[in-house]
Formats: C-alpha cells, sequence, structure tokens
C-alpha cells in the first residue's frame, strides 16, 4: 500500500495554492506538481507491482496560518477532483482537526464538500478527534472509513475496545511523567 501525503503546510501550500506558486515554467500550473507525482507512482505501480495495489492519497483539506499562508479548501478540493477523476486512487485520507470540521464559508463538513467531487469508485477516510465510539459511530455519516489516531496512540486497544462495546473502558488521557537525569 503507498499512501501519498502532503502534510506540511508550506510545502503543499507551495506546489497547489494559486496565491503561492511563482515558478513561470511547466510547475507554474497550481497542480502540476501533486499530479505529476501521481503520474510517476502510477506509472511505476503499473509497471512493476501487482493488480491490486492500493494506492490513496492524504491531504488537509484546509491549511491556513495566521500570515495567510497555505491553501484553502477550494483548492484542495480542485485538486482532489483532478486526482480522483484522472487516476484510480483508492482512498482520500482527510486529515482533519475534528472529523465534523467545517471551512469558515461553508455550512457543510470538509467530508460532505469533499465527497461529491471524488472519482466514483474513490472511498473516503477521515481521521479527526475520533475518541470513543460514538464519534467512531458518528463519524461513519460523513465518511466510508473512519481512523483513530490520537485515541489509538493514547490507548493501545482503542479500536478493539471499540468493537466489544468498551468504551468505558478506553483509556481517555495519558500523562507525561518528568523523569529526573544524572549527569
Amino acid at each position: 500500500m503507498k499512501k501519498l501525503s502532503d502534510k506540511v503546510t508550506f510545502k503543499h501550500g507551495a506546489v497547489i495554492s494559486n496565491r503561492m506558486v511563482q515558478h513561470k515554467d511547466k510547475w507554474g500550473e497550481a497542480d502540476a506538481f501533486p499530479m505529476a507525482v501521481a503520474n510517476a507512482v502510477f506509472g511505476v505501480v503499473k509497471k512493476y507491482v501487482f493488480d491490486n495495489f492500493i494506492i490513496g492519497y492524504r491531504i488537509s483539506p484546509e491549511e491556513i496560518n495566521p500570515d495567510n499562508v497555505g491553501y484553502t479548501w477550494h483548492e484542495a478540493t480542485k485538486l482532489i477532483d483532478e486526482l480522483t477523476n484522472k487516476f484510480d486512487f483508492d482512498y482520500i485520507h482527510l486529515s482533519l482537526p475534528d472529523y465534523k470540521s467545517k471551512p469558515k464559508d461553508s455550512n457543510k463538513t470538509f467530508a460532505q464538500l469533499v465527497r461529491p467531487v471524488m472519482g466514483q469508485d474513490t472511498k473516503l477516510i477521515i481521521v479527526g478527534n475520533v475518541m470513543n465510539q460514538a464519534d467512531a459511530e458518528d463519524a461513519l455519516n460523513y465518511t466510508d472509513l473512519v481512523t483513530a489516531g490520537k485515541a489509538q496512540i493514547i490507548d493501545a486497544s482503542f479500536s478493539a475496545k471499540v468493537v466489544a462495546g468498551e468504551d468505558d473502558k478506553i483509556i481517555k488521557r495519558c500523562r507525561l511523567r518528568k523523569k529526573k537525569v544524572k549527569y
């Protein structure tokens, strides 16, 4: 399985944001670099790997820092549309602060905004503040598959406890202990 990931604001914004792309050559088109990477990955997979190799693309649908540097959900959605309609991505993975997150200029969640532009056979995965069984079940209203990042790190048995209906046994916080080190 290969996951293409553009999780760094400046790097991703610099290649998909019309405000940030400064090239005057073939890379001057906002989506040129991500499309070239996807083309290369699919070419290698087609040439060297078995047919059911899973390829996905992970993206934060909007990353704007306080200096207004980054990219908007409009740009990310345009890229997802192009990627999933040109290439046979198996999934798009939205990295979110909360699975119900919405952009400032919409009353829809990012998942609801992205889903309509995705290729027909492409699945949607979301991650973001899924911390218990109720969150996991509710998140499935927005997506095909839910991932639990922080919850799984805090409690390595999180998924097993959710499946078993043992929400009350999920460890919800972890404490860091300061250790004195002698030199």
